[in-house]
C-alpha cells in the first residue's frame, strides 16, 4: 500500500487563495478567461488569446493580488485587441499609451467595483515598501512628467510629487481621459510637448556652458592688452 503524502497545511491555503483569486478575476472580468500563476515579474492581460497571468510573489498579500487581479481585469472589459495594433513598434509610443491606459482602466475598474478601492491603496503600500517600483533611492520628482502621472495613478494620488504649473494643467487632461481614443490622441500629444522640452533643456545648456567661455576669453585679450601696454611704456 503507498504511503500517502503529508500535504501541510500552508500549501493547502495558499493553493486555495490562488484558486480564490482565478475565480474572482473571472467574475470581475465578467468572462471566463484563462488564469495561470507564473513566476513572472507582474501581472499581465493577453488581450488577444484572454489569459491573465499573475505573479508568484514572495510576499503573499491578499491586497496585493486583488489590486492586480483588478487592474488586469480591468484591461480584460475595456482595452481591445484592436486598440494595441494601433502602435506597432513604435516603443515610446507604447510606454505612454501604456501609463495613460492604465491609468484609464484604474478609474473605471474602481468606479464599477469600489470594494476594490481599498486593495489599490493597501496593496500599493505593500509593494512601495518593498521597494517594487524602485523608488526608495530616487527622488520621484526627478522624473519625466510620464513616470511622475504613472506612480500618481499607482499611489492613487498619495505620494507627495511635484508638478509646474504647466504640468498641472496637463494633468487635468489625463483625468479628462475617457476612451482609447482619447489616451491614444493624448499619448502623442505629450510625446511632443515631452520633445519640446527636452530641446529646449538641451538648447539653454549649450548657452550656459558657452557664457563662461566668451567671459574667459574677454578675460585673456584684457590681460594681453594690458601686457602690451605695460611694455611699450618700458620701452619708452
Amino acid at each position: 500500500m503507498n504511503k500517502l503524502k503529508h500535504t501541510k497545511k500552508t500549501d493547502f491555503q495558499d493553493t486555495l487563495n490562488l484558486d480564490s483569486k482565478s475565480q474572482l478575476a473571472k467574475l470581475l472580468a465578467t468572462e471566463n478567461i484563462t488564469v495561470q500563476h507564473n513566476n513572472v515579474a507582474t501581472a499581465s492581460f493577453d488581450v488577444a488569446n484572454r489569459v491573465l497571468t499573475l505573479p508568484i510573489f514572495k510576499i503573499k498579500n491578499k491586497h496585493v493580488y486583488d489590486m492586480l487581479v483588478g487592474h488586469e481585469c480591468g484591461h480584460a472589459l475595456w482595452t481591445t485587441c484592436d486598440d494595441w495594433s494601433e502602435i506597432g513598434s513604435d516603443d515610446k509610443l507604447r510606454m505612454a499609451v501604456n501609463i495613460l491606459e492604465d491609468t484609464r482602466i484604474d478609474k473605471m475598474i474602481q468606479s464599477k467595483f469600489p470594494g476594490i478601492v481599498d486593495d489599490y491603496h493597501k496593496g500599493f503600500k505593500v509593494l512601495n515598501d518593498s521597494n517594487f517600483y524602485g523608488m526608495q533611492d530616487h527622488d520621484i520628482n526627478t522624473l519625466s512628467f510620464l513616470d511622475k502621472v504613472n506612480m500618481r495613478s499607482k499611489s492613487m494620488n498619495t505620494m507627495d510629487i511635484d508638478f509646474s504649473d504647466e504640468e498641472t494643467e496637463l494633468l487635468k487632461q489625463v483625468d479628462d481621459i475617457k476612451t482609447f481614443d482619447d489616451v491614444m490622441k493624448l499619448a502623442k500629444e505629450l510625446l511632443a510637448w515631452q520633445e519640446q522640452k527636452n530641446e529646449e533643456m538641451m538648447a539653454n545648456d549649450s548657452v550656459m556652458f558657452q557664457m563662461p567661455i566668451k567671459k574667459k576669453v574677454k578675460t585673456v585679450n584684457l590681460i594681453l592688452i594690458l601686457i602690451l601696454i605695460i611694455q611699450m611704456m618700458m620701452a619708452k
